[in-house]
């Protein structure tokens, strides 16, 4: 009769020259938690049951399609918040330009409001001295001061306007930050 031994790492075949009969429990002297680092489906296992190991040795394989899958899933998620953040960010950009178009151009509407009340006030004044010298009836002065009354509230709110759209481009900026 023989046994394998493993001495000095290699395996040694010996005889066994006494024999003897025992009854007990044979186990290992120490426990060893063997941990992996991911989980999944094992494959195969590339050992048999009661071979020694080494520190290292590969002893399962997992079924690396669930892993695929799983990383798959993973990268096109990343994929869809890239692609959502990139949308989100073109769709503020646009209503910026926007914003920032309609300031523009509500500033060169504030300009010609703004000739337009000098010119209603200059009419104003000089319907106010053809109404002291009686050259102008009190109807036309009325009219002059209501045209110059209401140049003057359509600059008020164009300067509001402006006002309104400086918040909102300043308020998009620094919710950049």
């Amino acid at each position: 009769m023989f046994y394998l031994s493993w001495i000095n790492g290699e395996v040694v075949i010996k005889n066994v020259n006494d024999c003897f009969t025992e009854t007990g429990t044979i186990g290992i002297s120490e426990d060893i938690a063997v941990i992996a680092g991911i989980g999944g489906r094992v494959s195969s296992i590339c050992i048999n049951e009661g071979c020694y190991v080494e520190a290292g040795q590969v002893i399962a394989e997992l079924d690396a399609r669930e892993l695929i899958n799983e990383k798959n899933a993973h990268m096109q998620s990343m994929v869809s918040w890239e692609s959502q953040k990139r949308d989100a960010l073109k769709q503020e950009n646009r209503e910026k330009r926007k914003l920032q178009a309609e300031l523009d151009s509500t500033r060169l509407e504030l300009t010609r409001l703004n000739t337009q009340k000098e010119l209603k006030q200059r009419d104003w004044e000089n319907a106010q001295t053809l109404y002291a010298g009686q050259a102008l009836a009190q109807n036309d002065l009325e009219n002059a001061r209501q045209a110059q009354e209401a140049a003057s509230l359509a600059v008020q709110n164009a300067e509001i306007q402006i006002a309104f759209l400086e918040n909102q481009l300043a308020d998009s900026f620094s919710a950049e930050g």
